[in-house]
């Protein structure tokens, strides 16, 4: 656990570091604005980029509901929150490395034994929202879980039905491999 800690405050010094004018301006104006620019902009959709963090870059495969869990509350502890960082990411290898009978995704309660739903419900208790990876090849990056591929309406209904805010839908070529698209 200490070592999850350490990797959390780690990365709020880097994001403090990339914070150059992220904080909310007060009474802005926005002249010359369309009416639907408007309404985003005062929802909070359009003035920041989604701000947060994810687990692949330090942990990779080895995430859990810890490593998940420390950023939210780094987050909520320092300025960050106020700043507009609001998303937490779980990042690769949070499924098993098989579908079930109808070609869903099966949660790897061996790493998240609570479950995604679970997960999500404590992110939304903090007031900051979650999100997560899949990958439009038939494995993602990791080469070792299945992806979204001939499947993105589905998985993404089942993402909706866990309360996912965020999705992270990878369209590169992961280093391991070629993407070998699959178009109708």
């Amino acid at each position: 656990m200490g070592e999850i800690i350490r990797m959390a405050l780690i990365l709020v010094a880097v994001m403090l570091m990339l914070v150059v004018d992220a904080a909310p301006k007060e009474g802005r104006i926005y002249n010359n604005v369309s009416p639907e620019r408007r309404q985003i902009l005062a929802n909070d959709l359009g003035d920041t980029p989604p701000m947060g963090c994810n687990s692949w870059n330090h942990f990779g495969c080895n995430n859990n509901e810890s490593i998940i869990q420390a950023p939210v509350d780094v987050i909520l502890s320092t300025s960050l929150a106020k700043l507009r960082y609001k998303y937490v990411n779980i990042d690769d290898c949070w499924v098993e490395s098989t579908s079930d009978q109808h070609s869903n995704f099966v949660e790897k309660l061996s790493t998240d034994p609570s479950g995604i739903k679970v997960l999500v419900a404590y992110v939304h208790k903090k007031v900051l929202k979650l999100g997560i990876y899949t990958n439009s090849g038939s494995l993602t990056c990791s080469n070792k879980i299945p992806s979204s591929l001939s499947y993105e309406e589905e998985d993404a209904k089942i993402f909706a039905s866990w309360g996912i805010d965020y999705l992270k839908q990878c369209f590169k070529t992961c280093p391991t491999r070629p993407i070998t698209w699959n178009w109708p």
